[in-house]
Formats: structure tokens, sequence, C-alpha cells
């Protein structure tokens, strides 16, 4: 989400992640329907790749870059993957965001639209192919309601990914056990992200440290063994 201000933001200063709106997350005592508001730096890379328009017209956004602020809609998804081996021993990735995950998409990116029109915003740029520039909060009544796809979304991407090489309690069901051992190769041991077998919901810095801690005491108690 992108949005124009009347003031110089200079949003390529400074913390770059030091605000969110969290009261629609599902986590830390929340019930909301799960995504959160965060700000984000306007660095003129990325910056460029979330403005709608081509050419001239971009460049003529682009030359307001000291007015330009940025969020992102992080989504908790409850969509499932699945990461397969073809025939050639080739990995294939299927995943797809459901109706519920596009719906709330969706309501994520009005809520921010919401928010910046209350800050004052001159214009705002929706993530939505061919939505034009909206310059009133009236202007999102035609969104809400709107059916998204994943090909109507521009800068659709994953800001943590989990669930690589899931632990479980079989091998039907994941790559290793509770305790990170993998159960086709003996001796290998996961401890990152991809272990974890759904998102969090939060940043998983301390997850992943805390769980990775874990499995080594078990490694190290236990010289290696599974159970």
């Amino acid at each position: 989400m992108t949005a124009r201000f009347r003031e110089p933001v200079h949003a390529y200063y400074g913390p770059t992640m030091a605000y969110a709106v969290s009261e629609w997350s599902d986590v830390n005592g929340h019930a909301g329907p799960g995504f959160m508001l965060e700000n984000v730096a306007v660095h003129p890379l990325t910056a460029a790749g979330a403005l709608p328009g081509f050419g001239a017209e971009l460049e003529a956004r682009m030359a307001q870059l000291p007015y330009l602020a940025r969020t992102a809609v992080l989504l908790r998804d409850r969509s499932r993957g699945r990461i397969q081996l073809d025939a050639d021993g080739h990995p294939r990735i299927a995943y797809a965001p459901d109706a519920g995950d596009l719906a709330r998409l969706r309501d994520g990116i009005l809520a921010a639209a919401r928010a910046y029109f209350a800050a004052d915003a001159v214009e705002v740029y929706l993530p939505i192919q061919t939505a034009p520039p909206l310059r009133s909060a009236k202007d999102l009544d035609a969104f809400a309601t709107a059916a998204l796809t994943p090909a109507k979304l521009c800068n659709l991407y994953a800001v943590h990914l989990f669930g690589g090489a899931v632990m479980a309690d079989a091998p039907a069901r994941g790559v290793c056990d509770e305790d990170g051992a993998c159960f086709a190769a003996r001796g290998l041991f996961v401890t990152d992200a991809s272990a974890l077998p759904t998102n969090t919901g939060v940043n998983p810095q301390v997850t992943i440290m805390a769980n990775a801690l874990r499995i080594a005491e078990r490694v190290a108690t236990r010289g290696g063994r599974r159970g």
C-alpha cells in the first residue's frame, strides 16, 4: 500500500518498521481476523515496484518520493500448500490463497487505505491491477465487496516462510519429528523456520531461536538419537 501526502514524509530515513497496527491480529490476546499493518521504508527501488503506471506516469509519481508512505498488510494465511518431487526429482511447489484469505487480505487493504485517508493522505494506491488512485475514503466503496483473485494482486509475497520440512508425529505427515530429527536421514536435524508446521502470526525470530536451542539440547543429551 502506498499513499501520497501534502507534506514531506521522508520515509527512506530512520527506523523503517517502527510502527504497526495490531488491533486486527489474532495473536497476543487479540481476536481479530488475522492481519496486521506495518509501515515499511520507501526506498526508490521498492517504491517503483509498488506504484502503478509505466513510463512518464511512473516517473511523475516517483518524483513525489519524499511525500510517499508505504505500509504492508501482513496476513496470517490459513491456506495450505504442498512441496512434492516430480518424476525427474525436481521440487514442485503448489500454493494458492483460498477465498477466505483473499477476503481478509481485501479487508486489510481497505483498513490501511482508511488509515491513510484519516491521516489526510492526498492519494492512496491500492496493490490491485488496474485500480485507479483513490482520493477519498468514499472511493473505497467500490472495493468493499469486490472479489479478489491472485491475478488481480500485485506485490503479493511472503515475508516469512514456514513449513518446508515440518515437524510431525509420522513420516506421512512431515519431514522430521518433534526433536527436529529427519525421518529419512539419520543424524540430520532441522532447526530453522522450515520445521515449524504453521505460521506464527508474528515475526518468528525468537520462536526460531528458542526451537533451535531446544533441539540442540536434545541432540547434545541424546547423541543424535531419535526418541
